[in-house]
């Protein structure tokens, strides 16, 4: 994993681009390789965005300051299909440009976990952006990992996630991209 302490230079590539679903925007992950004992692993540090109509690129981040965990394609009418980009990785090792399906649905925001390298390697931030990659607004920071996360109306995304020995539920409002309500769920009997 990447450590600041230690002075090294990243080596980091393009890995290719993935279609944001719906909309004209391409995303790079901008990554190293590590070798591993269980193979070759990538970390993402940044993505690149190309609108296709224009040829415009920028950045997810000025920096590439974190190591970012994972990109949901969070769908534009109400759904239960949130893309996880790292699906390919997991299960399609030829990917072959759809994630599930051939049924394009159209993405209306960007969900990131991403690890802000000055702080802890374990507590992560959650944050949303337009499909274009721009606008980006940190949600929750402190997050251990997310357990779930499922569209509940047109406008809502419900995350079930782990923070600070808690587990916990929020409403975001996705239009604002904002938390409506937090609840702490009941402890387990377990």
């Amino acid at each position: 994993m990447f450590n600041k302490k230690e002075s090294v230079k990243l080596e980091l590539n393009y890995r290719g681009f993935d279609r944001i679903e719906g909309s004209d925007f391409l995303v790079s992950p901008l990554s190293n390789q590590e070798k591993t004992s269980k193979g070759i692993k990538f970390v993402t540090f940044n993505y690149l965005f190309l609108n296709t109509q224009n040829f415009s690129t920028h950045w997810l981040f000025p920096t590439n300051n974190q190591i970012i965990n994972t990109l949901y394609q969070i769908p534009l009418e109400n759904s239960t299909t949130i893309r996880d980009y790292q699906y390919r990785e997991k299960h399609q090792p030829f990917y072959d440009g759809n994630f599930y399906s051939e049924e394009i649905i159209q993405t209306g925001w960007l969900l990131f976990l991403f690890t802000k390298t000055e702080m802890s390697q374990d507590k992560k931030t959650i944050a949303l952006t337009e499909v274009s990659g721009e606008n980006l607004v940190e949600i929750l920071n402190d997050v251990d990992f997310i357990y779930d996360k499922i569209r509940v109306n047109k406008n809502s995304l419900i995350l079930m996630y782990h923070s600070n020995g808690k587990n916990l539920v929020s409403e975001i409002k996705l239009s604002e991209k904002q938390i409506l309500r937090t609840i702490e769920l009941p402890e387990t009997n377990g």
